[in-house]
C-alpha cells in the first residue's frame, strides 16, 4: 500500500523519502508565483531590426526557432543592441530591467507566467509566429533560488516550458 501511495505522490510532484517498509515522508513542492513586468513586446521583431537582418549572435539558446536570454539588472538594452533592434513597442517607460530584477527576452514566444518551484524558476511561454517578448522579473535577484556552482559563484536555473508543462529548454544564469 505504501509503495502505491509513494508512487502516486511522486507522480503528483511531491518529494518522497522512504523511511522503512511501512513509513514514508511526503514533502510537497509548492510553486510560488513571482511578479514580472512586461517591458517590451513586438509582434514582428524582424521589422524592428536594423537592416540587413543577420544571424543571431552567440548569446543565445536556440530551440525549435525559439530564443531565450536571461539578463541581469540593466543588461536588457545591451541584448536589444546585440540583436540590432532599434525600435521597441514599449509597454513600460524603461527599456532595461529595473535595478535588482532580472530581464528575460524570448523570441517567437510570449511569457505568460513565472513561478519558483524548489530550486528552479519555471517560465511558462506560449509560442507565436513572430515577435519578441521582454519582461523584468521581480522581486529582487536575491530572492530567486540560487545554488552553488562549485566555482565560487551562485547560479539560478530557468526552465522554459510550454503551457502544458513540457520542458522546452533551460538556461543557467550565473551570479557573482
Amino acid at each position: 500500500m505504501s509503495t502505491c501511495l509513494g508512487t502516486v505522490a511522486e507522480a503528483l510532484g511531491a518529494n518522497v523519502q522512504w523511511r522503512n517498509n511501512r513509513v514514508i515522508k511526503l514533502t510537497s513542492v509548492v510553486e510560488r508565483p513571482i511578479l514580472f513586468t512586461r517591458i517590451a513586446f513586438s509582434k514582428d521583431w524582424r521589422k524592428t531590426t536594423k537592416p540587413p537582418y543577420q544571424e543571431l549572435p552567440e548569446l543565445r539558446d536556440l530551440y525549435n526557432q525559439n530564443f531565450y536570454v536571461i539578463t541581469g539588472n540593466s543588461e536588457g538594452s545591451k541584448v536589444f543592441d546585440s540583436l540590432g533592434i532599434d525600435k521597441l513597442e514599449r509597454v513600460s517607460s524603461n527599456i532595461a530591467a529595473p535595478e535588482g530584477s532580472v530581464g528575460i527576452l524570448t523570441v517567437y514566444s510570449s511569457i505568460i507566467g513565472i513561478t519558483v518551484k524548489g530550486k528552479n524558476v519555471i517560465v511558462y511561454v506560449q509560442p507565436q509566429d513572430a515577435g519578441y517578448d521582454f519582461v523584468a522579473v521581480e522581486p529582487a535577484v536575491t530572492d530567486l533560488p540560487q545554488e552553488d556552482s562549485g566555482y565560487g559563484e551562485k547560479m539560478t536555473t530557468f526552465f522554459f516550458t510550454d503551457t502544458k508543462g513540457k520542458e522546452l529548454t533551460r538556461v543557467v544564469k550565473m551570479w557573482p
